[in-house]
């Protein structure tokens, strides 16, 4: 398998988050976990996981504060609104 972009990482990473591991084929996974060819699944879950946070992580940096700010403040009126 040849390297994989940021966005084909980013779209298999979205959808073995999104999905159960019964419907996740093998490319896919690989198309994640790309160099490596040996993994298990709890490898590929946790992988898509952690990228997935550091490419979020990575975009929050570039917002103002106040955006951020905006973001956990409408989390906490869901939150409210749940309990």
């Amino acid at each position: 398998m040849k390297k994989q972009t940021l966005e084909q990482k980013i779209i298999a990473a979205t959808f073995i988050c999104a999905m159960t591991d019964t419907n996740i084929g093998i490319r896919t996974k690989a198309q994640l976990m790309h160099p490596i060819t040996e993994f298990t699944d709890e490898e590929v879950r946790l992988e898509a996981a952690n990228f997935l946070g550091s490419v979020h992580t990575a975009k929050l940096k570039a917002l103002p504060l106040q955006d951020r700010e905006q973001i956990l403040k409408e989390q906490a009126e869901r939150l409210d609104f749940v309990l």
